[in-house]
């Protein structure tokens, strides 16, 4: 399956794609760092610029870690329950620079008494940064936690503005 590996300010994000569009971002753990190393073991674009959903995700990534993109225009091919691709897609509606509930997403996903079982979505999210689940804290204004630890998640909404901001 075609994959791409982008360096981010926040370390390697891994992208993988089919025909239908991108199915996985997120971060590479450090026992990955070593395979990336060794471009022959890996399929590998880095900047790419090509016309691929792999090369617009990069592309799409650059500008976001560069100020210049607040939201993703990328094919995406989502597998999970019916669920968790409603709160999976809820997430694409909280706008930049902004933080809600886990409360309201579930809500917001047509579930609004199943605030855990949207949490538990949230952290099984395939797409990392592109679906921001990284905008969603805890009600009581904490940030609670996410996939890739609580530093990155810091890390992202800081570079979106958003921390100390109040919960939509």
């Amino acid at each position: 399956m075609p994959c791409a590996f982008y360096e981010s300010p926040l370390g390697w994000i891994k992208i993988v794609a089919n025909q239908q569009g991108i199915i996985k971002i997120d971060f590479t753990h450090p026992q990955d760092y070593e395979a990336l190393t060794d471009q022959q073991s890996l399929p590998w674009i880095k900047g790419s610029q090509d016309d691929t959903p792999l090369g617009k995700c990069i592309i799409q990534l650059q500008e976001y870690f560069l100020n210049k993109r607040k939201i993703f225009d990328l094919p995406l091919k989502l597998s999970g329950t019916d669920f968790q691709k409603s709160v999976w897609l809820s997430l694409k509606e909280i706008p930049h620079g902004k933080t809600i509930s886990y409360q309201k997403i579930a809500k917001q996903a047509g579930y609004p008494l199943a605030h855990r079982a949207a949490a538990n979505a949230i952290a099984a999210n395939p797409l990392s940064i592109v679906l921001p689940c990284h905008r969603v804290v805890l009600s009581s204004g904490r940030i609670g936690g996410y996939a890739w630890g609580e530093d990155k998640k810091q890390w992202l909404l800081k570079h979106e503005k958003t921390i100390n901001h109040e919960i939509a």
